[in-house]
């Protein structure tokens, strides 16, 4: 026979002999044996504690409370196993019962108890009762937080005025810039957008909200937008949906930056950064980990390997680097090519590769490291969403060879390694190897037609 079956046939035997008078036999040893069970250590079984509950539901009240006031002035603490069950009960009578010994025990358990109560019991007058059972216990110097009551959850949420609607992102450009933009769904129905151009190293850079749009007219004008922007020099440029809270995100990041660097936070963004923001998770990793396993990809080397490949898909063709920072290096290399000196191969070999060392060295520090670990997550989840899945892993592994905790040295980067070495022999080779500023110039102007991206944000509603 089943432990739930041996407490059906107890509760039916008292059932069948009780009196139901206070202090009857049939009370006192249904008080024994929820007894025994509550003294128990560990395992107490709640499903027989549930069975006895059966028989109360037939006490008076007064009966009852004089019942169950006996079980908490002997058992104290260990009776709170028991009135958490008689408190979730749907019987009335039996939860609003234990609810006045539960708010007279003062135990943190208690609170928890009656806590859970308040929130999530189906009649009202017992979640009030655990709501004034908890004061009691808070009067009385337990810590409470306030339960939150589930009708008026409700009617908060049928007051909201707004929700998140969708969240797109472009790829990065060369210069660390890139495109978000964010859209909410008003009480009226239109749509809220807020478009961000986010800079790594530079912050907010510009932003324009714009309310009005109907769902229909804002898929056309992030169609018109793309189309805009291949006719002005953008051919790559690529939005893809991300996650809401993601999105706001990379722009309370960049607005931070702008903190930091003591630049001006752009206006229109502040107008409705409290919009933007109610109830969202800034938390969130970056989507391409909800897509990929970065430690199936880290035990995977060829995929780290195969990074280097990277270097000609066009959404990392326009990732060139400041004729600044690199030009000392081109000149060197230079240099080394017009020496009248006899040297071997090897040794000119490695003259050159010491001129990337250091190259590799100066350009990607701790922070450019993180700055291009974070650029490729993002390259990885794009090329993950246009179904490229094996670039996708390659630009994963080699984000995750940039974490500050990977052992992995820039110089044994491959898709890194390439980066400079593309950029570097460039400049080295610009007009048939001279290195004139009206061939370095136009070069650059070609590559970085995206670079200006404060184009690709629309400040009127024409396309609608």
């Amino acid at each position: 026979m089943s432990k739930n079956e041996d407490t059906l046939k107890e509760v039916s035997s008292l059932q069948e002999t009780a009196s139901l008078g206070p202090g009857s036999q049939e009370l006192q040893e249904l008080k024994k044996q929820i007894t025994e069970e509550l003294m128990k250590i560990t395992d107490i079984d709640e499903e027989k504690l549930s069975g006895y509950m059966k028989f109360l539901e037939n006490l008076d009240d007064t009966t009852l409370d004089n019942w169950i006031g006996g079980l908490v002035t002997e058992l104290e603490e260990r009776a709170l196993p028991f009135l958490g069950l008689l408190g979730r009960s749907s019987h009335i009578q039996l939860s609003q019962k234990a609810l006045k010994y539960l708010g007279s025990i003062q135990s943190q358990k208690s609170v928890d108890i009656l806590t859970q109560i308040a929130e999530t019991h189906p009649d009202k007058k017992v979640r009030k009762s655990a709501r004034t059972n908890l004061y009691r216990l808070q009067s009385a110097g337990l810590a409470v937080k306030r339960p939150l009551d589930p009708e008026l959850a409700k009617s908060r949420e049928r007051k909201v005025k707004h929700k998140p609607y969708q969240a797109l992102m472009s790829n990065v450009d060369g210069s660390g810039s890139q495109l978000v933009i964010m859209a909410r769904e008003m009480f009226a129905g239109d749509l809220h957008i807020l478009q961000s151009v986010i800079n790594e190293e530079e912050g907010l850079k510009e932003c324009h909200a714009m309310r009005g749009l109907t769902k229909k007219s804002f898929a056309r004008l992030m169609e018109g937008m793309i189309e805009r922007m291949r006719q002005e020099g953008a051919p790559d440029l690529t939005l893809v949906e991300i996650d809401y809270n993601y999105g706001m995100r990379l722009i309370v990041e960049a607005e931070k930056l702008n903190q930091t660097l003591g630049t001006e936070i752009p206006p229109a963004y502040l107008s409705v950064k409290e919009l933007f923001l109610e109830s969202a998770d800034l938390t969130v990793p970056p989507p391409i980990y909800q897509k990929l396993d970065a430690e199936k990809i880290k035990s995977q080397p060829h995929l780290l390997q195969g990074s280097a490949e990277l270097i000609s898909h066009p959404l990392l063709e326009s990732w060139i680097f400041d004729i600044g920072k690199i030009k000392s290096y081109a000149e060197e290399l230079k240099k080394q090519e017009e020496t009248v000196l006899e040297l071997s191969p090897q040794f000119i070999k490695e003259r050159e590769e010491a001129v990337f060392d250091q190259a590799l060295s100066a350009l990607f520090d701790e922070k450019h490291k993180l700055l291009y670990k974070e650029r490729l997550e993002k390259t990885a989840y794009i090329l993950f969403t246009k179904g490229e899945i094996e670039e996708a892993k390659k630009a994963l592994a080699a984000a995750l060879a940039l974490d500050p905790q990977s052992r992995i040295p820039v110089k044994n980067h491959p898709l890194i390694v390439e980066l400079v070495r593309r950029n570097i022999t460039f400049l080295k080779e610009a007009e048939a190897g001279e290195l004139t500023e009206e061939g370095i110039k136009k070069y650059y102007e070609e590559r970085r037609k995206a670079r200006e991206q404060s184009s690709l944000i629309i400040t009127d509603l024409g396309f609608r």
